[in-house]
């Protein structure tokens, strides 16, 4: 009895197939699956940094890119002029270093950075390679000298001399206060007080991007291995060379006393009152404790 109904529950099951696939829409069938794209790689947002000082001490070490940015050097060292103009020092690797003014870079970073943080220079962009490429270079780093920084910066301004030409003040002896200093021996070196107490160090150097120069020297003092120190704000041409340290025109008490600066936030320029024997009103915009 059982397998007597087998084939009419087969016929039964075919007809309604074949009902459901009368009665499909034609125009309702699916079109094939289209095949996934590869996904594309998110290019890494950056934007330019005009206003926020930036740490001397990020900046070296920074790779400088083309317009394709395909890298064409690296960032040596900064040279600190006597009015505090800087051109970054770059390695060439074989040809030796060459100065570009730092205003003749655009500074990149990160996007998503927060606007009034001290910013982290993703990369430097240069505009023309091929000036870059054809700038004087020099081997021996403790060479450089007031002549071939303004050689150097004379090739960019389209002033490059003549082969065999020296630059305009070549040959007169430039006093040691005259010539460029490189951030890198900046960094690190102690300060004291004009009556002689050692107060702490030059920590780093605040670089206005957008102006090529060093707004200020952020200085270190007080603490004990990092932990505990005030940093402050204060105008380069106020150090003194004294030795193998800079001498700052402030007491040991009133570096103590007043507020300083933010090193994350840094300020876009020096607290003026340093060495005035005058309090600032409010601790401004950076400001620490």
């Amino acid at each position: 009895m059982t397998f007597k109904r087998f084939p009419i529950a087969l016929a039964l099951l075919a007809g309604a197939l074949s009902g459901a696939t009368t009665a499909q829409d034609p125009g309702t069938a699916y079109p094939p699956a289209k095949p996934e794209s590869p996904a594309a790689t998110e290019p890494k947002a950056v934007v330019t940094i005009v206003s926020t000082p930036a740490r001397a001490s990020d900046i070296i070490g920074t790779e400088i890119v083309d317009a394709s940015d395909k890298r064409v050097g690296e960032v040596d060292d900064l040279l600190v002029a006597k009015d505090g103009q800087v051109c970054a020092l770059v390695d060439r690797k074989d040809a030796g270093l060459a100065a570009i003014p730092l205003d003749k870079l655009t500074a990149k970073m990160d996007s998503k950075a927060e606007p009034a943080a001290t910013p982290d220079v993703d990369k430097f962009a240069v505009a023309d390679v091929a000036r870059l490429q054809s700038a004087p270079t020099i081997k021996d780093k403790d060479k450089i000298d007031v002549a071939w920084v303004k050689s150097s910066c004379d090739h960019y301004k389209g002033n490059t001399p003549a082969a065999g030409d020296k630059p305009e003040g070549a040959e007169k002896t430039a006093s040691a206060a005259e010539h460029p200093v490189c951030a890198k021996k900046l960094i690190g070196t102690e300060i004291e007080t004009t009556s002689g107490d050692d107060v702490g160090e030059i920590q780093d150097l605040a670089i206005d991007l957008s102006k090529g120069k060093v707004a200020y020297a952020v200085l270190s003092v007080g603490g004990v291995l990092g932990v505990g120190e005030k940093h402050h704000g204060m105008a380069l041409d106020r150090l003194t060379p004294h030795g193998d340290k800079y001498q700052v025109p402030a007491t040991k008490d009133e570096l103590k006393d007043k507020p300083g600066i933010d090193i994350k936030r840094l300020p876009s320029g020096p607290n003026l009152s340093l060495g005035t024997g005058t309090t600032p009103a409010s601790k401004g915009a950076g400001a620490g404790t």
